[in-house]
């Protein structure tokens, strides 16, 4: 069985430096050229998913424990209660106008379960639990949004679109890395060149990680400056 920490990745003391530096290659890069930087959100999925599974292979896969129960209770009432309540005064407390808050509020209810998995790997938090929990709060997600869009704003959201949005999420970030790390996990304890491979894929994780950060900025800084400049003159 592969076995592996994040000890031996002589990036991890450096890992802040080295995500800072890619947020301002990226910022720069997006500002200097962005008819090319805008391009790259293309490339933030299928990075992001290479992340998931470079994660997934230093996990032994084969044996997830069963749930935790005192993590799930408290990622349950962190995600669905307290959160919640964070953002409906957070959205009142600021003049805020009715699309801003509708976005923030989309950003703050649905957060990225993807990411969740990878900060929850980097500090060395319970990984097996997360990657366990994961598909319980992505369905507790589609459940209560709606809800909790209509209890802030008195409007449904488009199930639909939120339907399709957790099945993308689903399949992209959890079932199709996990799915390759079991079988990664397999062969790799039959064939030592794809044990090698696995060995090298494993130490990818945080350029990975400071790759996804540089695409995210690189390909949206453009349009945010946009949109700032734009209520700056508006307000003024």
């Amino acid at each position: 069985m592969i076995s592996f920490s994040i000890e031996r990745y002589q990036f991890e003391k450096y890992q802040f430096l080295i995500y800072f530096l890619s947020m301002i290659l990226g910022i720069f890069l997006g500002l200097k050229y962005p008819d090319i930087a805008t391009n790259f959100g293309i490339l933030i999925y299928p990075v992001l998913c290479l992340l998931l599974y470079s994660i997934f292979i230093q996990i032994n896969l084969l044996q997830i424990p069963k749930l935790n129960y005192k993590f799930m209770f408290s990622n349950l009432v962190g995600n669905f209660i307290f959160i919640p309540l964070f953002v409906y005064f957070a959205i009142n407390i600021y003049p805020l106008d009715f699309y801003t808050k509708f976005v923030v509020a989309l950003v703050l209810l649905v957060p990225c379960t993807d990411w969740f998995i990878t900060f929850s790997y980097l500090g060395k938090a319970d990984i097996k639990s997360a990657i366990a929990i994961n598909p319980i709060i992505l369905l507790l997600q589609f459940l209560f949004l709606p809800l909790y869009i209509f209890l802030m704003f008195g409007q449904w959201i488009d199930r639909e679109i939120l339907h399709t949005r957790v099945i993308q999420s689903f399949l992209w970030f959890i079932f199709l890395p996990f799915f390759l790390g079991v079988v990664t996990q397999i062969l790799s304890n039959k064939i030592d060149y794809v044990n090698k491979f696995a060995d090298f894929i494993s130490r990818l994780s945080i350029p990975l990680v400071a790759i996804t950060v540089f695409l995210i900025f690189s390909s949206n800084i453009n349009f945010l400056q946009s949109e700032f400049a734009d209520k700056i003159k508006y307000e003024f």
